[in-house]
């Protein structure tokens, strides 16, 4: 009769989200030239949009939040048209949960341009 013996092997760690506290960037870059930045500091659940450049008229950060309900929170937080004066808007977002967010810049006679979706964990 052959014995078996236990053996433990190594198992990988499930990809997971970054720790609490995870900020984020969205900066806006048109024909090279930064417009506009949409800062997420996840300490603070807030974010922070300031216009970098005089193309287009008033920057903006549009964000989606699926709460732990499941139910999804979106909304769009405008920034000022003069430049490098920053505006913040606070939030209170579940910890560790996933936050998307872009900024745009409003254009007059044209389509709204926009960054690619950013990703940070709220704190």
């Amino acid at each position: 009769m052959l014995a078996l013996s236990a053996v433990t092997l190594p198992v990988a760690a499930a990809s997971a989200a970054p720790a609490a506290g995870h900020d984020a960037y969205s900066d806006l870059m048109v024909d090279g030239k930064f417009v506009a930045r949409t800062y997420f500091n996840a300490g603070e659940d807030s974010f922070t949009i300031t216009k970098k450049s005089n193309y287009g008229n008033r920057p903006y950060a549009e964000y989606r939040y699926t709460k732990i309900n499941g139910d999804e929170q979106t909304g769009t937080h405008w920034g000022v048209a003069a430049l490098n004066n920053p505006i913040t808007f606070d939030h209170n977002f579940g910890k560790n949960r996933a936050v998307h967010f872009r900024t745009c810049v409003q254009v007059d006679f044209a389509i709204d341009d926009c960054d690619d979706w950013e990703t940070g964990y709220a704190g």
